[in-house]
């Protein structure tokens, strides 16, 4: 069954008005290719963006972006160590270093909230990794561990960044957390008969938590939610195993990636797919040839999806977003060639993270051979972004609109600088009219 998302249009997506993230002292200033579209009454950006590497680095990572797609948080090396550090990248300040008590040698940022303000992932304390926390107000923090176990890592927040989840190793086994400052570590159990379980998605609100578990035979994609506890979603058909990696803002829309092992080559055969609850698991399309892909992030609304893909066995990996429409794309050839961006030198490997609206993809790449986050942002843009309220016309209403917002952020700041202003404005003024 191919795959049909839900009523909700492209043109309908929105991300709610968030507050202004957190800044930060400028490291680096990344390189932008910018395209300007005009068509109808609606002025359309889509930006590509390297981003970059700390002082004495070499290499970077962009591993989440925030709900409004503002900031993005990953790793870079550099500095003194040269190991991997949490960093953060922003268009205005580029990549920044994550603070971090200096008895930490390493660390690495995996997701961030709706607005960027808090971020999650991991940190080196003493011989092990464990789940972390950056906070704009409170600095660096580590969540804590499941009792019984001695290291792990934090792989997704709510929106407001009340929940946090993640897993946490022992010698016994792997299991998925879920932690609020009020209720502590809550360990999420494992399927019938296993011993690893994952947790790697959250829904916006912290309510419903995907990922995978054994079953004593296999893995099997979950949804966890505190009323049904933990659901085996089952496999795509032919495939032996499978894993949640994606959630949208209700959780009821989860993506990943279902697997079998062969005994001759590839050895592995493994593809994307959408789960819903009115459909089930349903598989994604792969790119042509493709026998490894896997979707890893979903929009708020669950229509853009992200991920990769390859072309036939032992080729390398793509960089592939999916809708509807669209079906599956390979995202560096769908720049070049339906918005003209020039990426001589670049590789586009894997698909991280989405925005909520869908309109930035971030993920991790190759320049000229050397590892490198990237950001794509103003793609899939709704065709009238200046109708605020969506009713079709941009009059006095949506002037109302963004005059609310201003020097804010949210789906007013049209020309995606993190900022409503003047730029905005006359962006919206320059549209006024019928769609």
């Amino acid at each position: 069954m191919p795959f049909v998302p839900s009523s909700m249009s492209l043109a309908s997506v929105r991300t709610p008005r968030q507050r202004r993230g957190a800044g930060g002292d400028v490291v680096t200033v990344t390189a932008s290719i910018t395209l300007l579209l005009g068509g109808g009454t609606s002025l359309a950006q889509v930006t590509f963006d390297d981003m970059g590497v700390l002082p004495n680095g070499t290499s970077s990572r962009a591993l989440g972006v925030s709900g409004d797609g503002v900031v993005v948080v990953g790793e870079a090396n550099g500095i003194s160590s040269g190991l991997p550090r949490a960093s953060r990248w922003t268009t205005a300040a580029g990549v920044q270093l994550i603070p971090t008590p200096p008895t930490i040698p390493t660390s690495r940022a995996l997701a961030a909230n709706a607005d960027g303000s808090l971020i999650v992932g991991n940190a080196r304390i003493g011989a092990e990794d464990v789940p972390a926390r950056w906070s704009s107000t409170l600095g660096f923090s580590e969540i804590g561990l499941l009792p019984g176990t001695n290291s792990g890592s934090a792989l997704a927040v709510s929106g407001d960044g009340v929940v946090t989840v993640g897993l946490c190793f022992s010698t016994s086994g792997t299991r998925a957390f879920r932690h609020t400052d009020a209720t502590g570590m809550q360990d999420l159990g494992v399927l019938p008969g296993g011993t690893v379980s994952i947790a790697a998605a959250i829904s916006d609100d912290g309510s419903v938590v995907a990922g995978s578990s054994s079953n004593g035979g296999s893995t099997r994609a979950i949804r966890w939610t505190a009323t049904t506890g933990m659901e085996d979603l089952g496999t795509l058909k032919g495939m032996t195993e499978s894993n949640a990696l994606g959630a949208s803002a209700t959780g009821e829309v989860l993506v990943g990636e279902s697997h079998r092992f062969l005994d001759a080559p590839p050895f592995f055969e493994g593809y994307p797919f959408r789960w819903s609850q009115s459909e089930g698991m349903v598989e994604l399309p792969s790119l042509p040839g493709g026998v490894n892909s896997a979707a890893t992030a979903v929009s708020d609304d669950g229509t853009v999806i992200v991920g990769y893909g390859d072309v036939g066995p032992s080729t390398p990996r793509r960089a592939v977003f999916w809708t509807a429409s669209l079906g599956a794309v390979d995202l560096r050839e769908y720049l070049i060639t339906e918005h003209g961006l020039d990426l001589t030198g670049w590789q586009l490997e894997q698909a991280k993270g989405v925005s909520g609206d869908g309109s930035t993809i971030v993920g991790i790449g190759r320049r000229n051979g050397a590892f490198r986050g990237w950001i794509v942002r103003g793609l899939l843009t709704p065709p009238c972004p200046a109708d605020l309220n969506d009713d079709g016309v941009v009059d006095g209403t949506d002037l109302t609109i963004m005059l609310g917002a201003w020097d804010g952020r949210g789906p007013a700041d049209l020309n995606g600088d993190g900022v409503v202003n003047g730029a905005d404005l006359t962006i919206l003024l320059g549209a006024w009219g019928d769609c």
